[in-house]
């Protein structure tokens, strides 16, 4: 691919952008203080096969990690190796474009036995990162006016564009969700797989038209009334900060969609808490109706089993607008 902004290419980017955001989502489950007490490593393993894959353990060696036994690649939650081999300078995956490479947690007597931890020594301390901060990319003097306006339509007010630089808003949602940020926040007409998982062509043509836009007093009411279970504990589980992060995400490749009336869709993706979120979207208004996390069903998605007591795979998912170099999307 020749040109850096051709669907094929945006594609890669789309993706890594939802790859990046539930990623990070995973990581914020994963380094809480009771996760790194029973799960205070990881090991970097394979979980989609590679046409033409990179070799990992060449990069886990330059970056300076150990092996453990067999060549397993394993360190804990808060060494720095896991920025060191990531393109994208993050410690959760995916640590490269379509690389096909994720995270297994390692529990605490594992971690004990390859002398990662001692028996007494509490948790691991790992660094606070922002999700995103100071992302930025030059955008091409050749048709910047296009390019502007593609990129609007894609991530509405989640890039702002300063003159031929585009800025990535890491903390839009995040603001909002604190009362601090901006009052309305457009986050770009329907694409991705959204449009294809809707089914219905009508509903489908209002959501590619009209967008989303979220607003702060909508977080205030309805949506922040979800934050706690309230009076349905039997059903809903409490909404946490990661969780209102992953709406963008959600908006442009969902899990699963399905049509609630004329003018709406549920949204429904699985979570690594054991829940299900669930955001309503009037598609004709291009606004939320409702957003909530449910708890799993009885038989949980791959993704519902972190931290249950069996080392569990994060996928290689999330939201972070870097760009693949020529002929490195596939591995």
């Amino acid at each position: 691919m020749t040109d850096p902004y051709s669907k094929r290419r945006l594609d890669v980017l789309r993706e890594t952008n939802v790859q990046q955001a539930r990623g990070y989502a995973q990581h914020l489950e994963g380094t809480t203080e009771g996760a790194l007490l029973a799960f205070p490593a990881q090991e970097l393993v394979r979980i989609e096969d590679r046409e033409h894959p990179r070799d990992w353990i060449v990069r886990w060696h330059a970056a300076g990690g150990r092996f453990s036994d067999g060549g397993r690649m394993i360190a804990l939650k808060g060494d720095p190796i896991w920025t060191k081999i990531s393109r994208f300078g993050t410690p959760w995956p995916p640590f490269d474009f379509n690389s096909g490479m994720g995270v297994e947690d390692i529990d605490r007597d594992e971690a004990i036995s390859l002398g990662l931890i001692g028996e007494d020594d509490p948790p691991p301390e790992v660094p606070d990162f922002g999700f995103n901060d100071d992302l930025e990319a030059e955008l091409p003097q050749d048709g910047i006016a296009e390019t502007d306006k593609m990129l609007r339509e894609t991530f509405g007010d989640q890039v702002d564009i300063r003159g031929t630089t585009a800025h990535w808003n890491a903390g839009l949602i995040r603001g909002m969700f604190r009362g601090t940020g901006k009052g309305n926040a457009y986050l770009g007409k329907g694409g991705g797989t959204l449009l294809e998982k809707i089914g219905d062509e009508a509903l489908a043509q209002k959501a590619g038209k009209s967008g989303l836009t979220i607003s702060r007093q909508w977080m205030a009411t309805h949506g922040v009334k979800h934050k706690t279970p309230s009076g349905k504990a039997e059903t809903n589980l409490p909404l946490a900060e990661s969780d209102y992060e992953l709406i963008p995400a959600m908006w442009r490749y969902p899990q699963e969609v399905s049509v609630y009336s004329k003018d709406e869709i549920t949204i429904r993706q699985d979570t690594m808490d054991g829940g299900t979120l669930v955001l309503g979207v009037n598609v004709t208004t291009g606004s939320p109706t409702t957003f909530r996390k449910e708890k799993a069903a009885l038989a949980p998605s791959s993704a519902q089993t972190a931290h249950t007591g069996r080392r569990t795979k994060a996928t290689n998912e999330g939201n972070q607008a870097h760009q693949p170099p020529e002929g490195k999307e596939n591995q």
